[in-house]
């Protein structure tokens, strides 16, 4: 009797933890294959980028930030059953999401620099919808063409060198590069609308976009919002000969001196001179 009732107790409890089991095997979460629209929150503003996911585990996933003709892959982390953690490859920075009930997603850009760690911007992004700024068919007609080169003047707190632009202008689409001395902010993707006009871009770095206005002169006037960093306005004239300064005479030697001449202790803490 009593063997029997053990085999019972047994068998109930085998029984029991395979119904527990097969209750909580709820299916793990992914992000669905296709092309996405994602939307940072930089305070009251939007900067929205667009990106391409394939695969259907993380084993094969790869997540793709699409910016005009310009492809850049990452690599894909899932966090519990419903969340992904994507890495900036060589950026200090990662996307953080949920994937929400509905399929659309929620999560943040954080920056993993020290120092810099809790800043974060928000973002949320939507299956299926590949323009950039202005949806299909609520298109304006442009004012101008800004197709060409255009010098950029920078308004900073520190002195900064001139930026050039290089624009490209099909119809609304608008693409370029700004570039400066230091390298340049790949390529970006936007639009004109009457007299306004965007770009945005996100490669990993911290997202930008260029906000402004084509004034009646033709020139042109906006802001640069840099994400997590401070936002700097600019003005900007078209002109075909505009050139970056010279690199090597940005850094130089204060008059009196020849070459350098400085001391600095070596790792035994002998002092070394140059």
């Amino acid at each position: 009797m009593k063997a029997y009732k053990l085999k019972g107790l047994v068998a109930g409890l085998l029984f029991g933890s395979a119904a527990a089991f097969a209750g909580d095997k709820d299916p793990a979460k992914f992000i669905k294959e296709g092309v996405w629209r994602g939307v940072f929150r930089v305070a009251e503003a939007q900067v929205p980028f667009n990106f391409e996911f394939k695969g259907k585990d993380t084993e094969h996933a790869v997540f793709t930030l699409l910016n005009g003709s310009r492809r850049d892959d990452f690599h894909v982390q899932r966090i519990g059953k419903d969340s992904v953690f994507i890495k900036m490859n060589t950026y200090d920075a990662a996307l953080v999401a949920k994937i929400e009930e509905n399929g659309t997603l929620s999560g943040e850009y954080r920056s993993l620099v020290p120092g810099f760690r809790g800043n974060s911007l928000p973002f949320t992004a939507e299956y299926g919808k590949s323009y950039r700024f202005v949806e299909p068919g609520k298109d304006v007609a442009p004012a101008a063409n800004l197709t060409g080169k255009w010098e950029l003047k920078v308004y900073s707190k520190e002195q900064v060198p001139n930026k050039i632009a290089v624009l490209k202008q099909t119809g609304n689409k608008l693409t370029g590069v700004i570039m400066q001395v230091t390298g340049d902010s790949r390529e970006l993707e936007g639009t004109v609308q009457g007299d306004q006009f965007e770009l945005s871009g996100f490669t990993g770095p911290s997202p930008k976009v260029y906000r402004g206005k084509i004034n009646a002169d033709g020139t042109l006037s906006g802001e640069i919002g840099s994400g997590i960093y401070d936002n700097t306005k600019f003005d900007a004239v078209k002109d075909d000969k505009a050139e970056l300064p010279d690199p090597y005479k940005l850094t130089f030697l204060k008059e009196g001196y020849k070459k350098l001449d400085f001391t600095f202790p070596d790792l035994k803490g002998n002092p070394v001179s140059l």
